[in-house]
C-alpha cells in the first residue's frame, strides 16, 4: 500500500472512527510494515476531529511502538499527542507516566501533570 493510500485511510478513520474498511485495510498493512501502520494511527489521531476517538489512536499507535517495534521514545511521543489531543482522558496520561516511572523520570512526570493542567485550563 502505497503512503498515499495509508493517508486518505488515516482521513477516513479520523473523519468516521467507525469506518471499519479503513481500519482492517491499515491493519492488514500493519502485518508486514508495523512502523508504517503506526505511522498511520498516529495520523488518523491527527486527522481526529473527536477528541476521545483521536486520542485512542495515539494510545493504538504507541501500543505498536512498544510492542511491536520497541521504540518507547516514539510510544512516549505518540502519548503526549493523546494527552493534548484529549487531556480530560486519563488513558494516555497514566500510560505515559508509567513509562516515565519505568526510566526512573520524575520530572518527566511532572512535565506531564503540569502540561496536562495547561492543557485542560484553555
Amino acid at each position: 500500500m502505497d503512503p498515499r493510500q495509508l493517508e486518505a485511510l488515516a482521513k477516513r478513520l479520523g473523519e468516521n472512527p467507525a469506518d471499519g474498511e479503513a481500519l482492517q485495510a491499515a491493519y492488514s498493512h500493519g502485518q508486514t510494515d508495523p512502523r508504517g501502520y503506526a505511522v498511520f494511527l498516529e495520523k488518523a489521531g491527527a486527522a481526529s476531529t473527536d477528541a476521545a476517538s483521536g486520542a485512542h489512536w495515539f494510545c493504538e499507535a504507541a501500543t505498536v511502538w512498544t510492542t511491536s517495534l520497541n521504540d518507547p521514545h516514539r510510544a512516549a511521543r505518540a502519548l503526549m499527542n493523546a494527552v493534548d489531543k484529549d487531556p480530560a482522558s486519563g488513558v494516555a496520561p497514566e500510560r505515559l507516566a508509567e513509562l516515565y516511572r519505568e526510566k526512573g523520570d520524575m520530572k518527566g512526570i511532572a512535565a506531564l501533570h503540569d502540561r496536562r493542567v495547561r492543557t485542560l485550563e484553555k
